[in-house]
């Protein structure tokens, strides 16, 4: 099966599903890839002029996976109060199931009253900002911009607590899209990254 996604470094970040009919909006979104690629050809291309294995990559990493694998599914129903979320671990193993509001934020908070998640809606579909936060409750581990249930905005992941000069929080991954297409990939180790959009022959 063919499906589109956007090789970023060392990561293949699979683009969200976005579907609807009979008056049903569903979204889902996939666990990354990893592949290593660059790392992988010189391992192999070193062991060849030594006169080893073709593929030694594969022997020390295992070979790549490029499975499909569902990190959420999000379905509303037209004209209804509630939608549902189901998330799924990396091996496919449901771990929360819950309800989503038609209009407002979702919520949920850690085990001391403080804010832990929190996330926008308009007319069944995220809609504006979802933030996850430390158990501060205004610490944040990383922020991002929805816009009619399409990825619109920035992707900020955050270095914990860690302040620049400036005394905000200090980047380690900002990500920019454009209704549910990458635009650009910046992080604090390498900088901007080359975006390479591709279709994959996933399981």
């Amino acid at each position: 099966m063919k499906h589109e996604a956007y090789k970023v470094g060392d990561f293949y970040k699979i683009k969200c599903s976005n579907k609807y009919e009979d008056g049903i909006h569903t979204h889902i979104t996939y666990w990354d890839i990893e592949h290593n690629e660059s790392l992988r050809d010189i391992m192999n291309d070193t062991s060849i002029d030594m006169g080893g294995l073709s593929n030694i990559s594969d022997f020390m990493f295992g070979k790549i996976d490029f499975s499909l694998k569902i990190g959420q599914v999000w379905r509303y129903k037209e004209n209804e109060e509630e939608g549902i979320v189901k998330k799924y671990s990396y091996y496919g193993e449901l771990v929360k199931e819950e309800k989503t509001p038609k209009n407002g934020s979702m919520k949920t908070y850690h085990d001391n009253g403080k804010m832990e998640y929190e996330l926008s809606f308009k007319n069944g579909l995220k809609h504006g900002l979802e933030v996850s936060y430390k158990e501060d409750g205004y610490t944040k581990n990383w922020e991002r911009s929805w816009y009619k249930g399409y990825k619109d905005g920035n992707f900020i992941s955050y270095y914990g607590d860690e302040k620049g000069i400036l005394g905000f929080q200090k980047k380690s991954l900002e990500d920019k899209w454009k209704m549910g297409e990458l635009i650009s990939s910046w992080n604090s180790r390498e900088g901007y990254i080359n975006i390479k959009k591709e279709m994959l022959d996933i399981d």
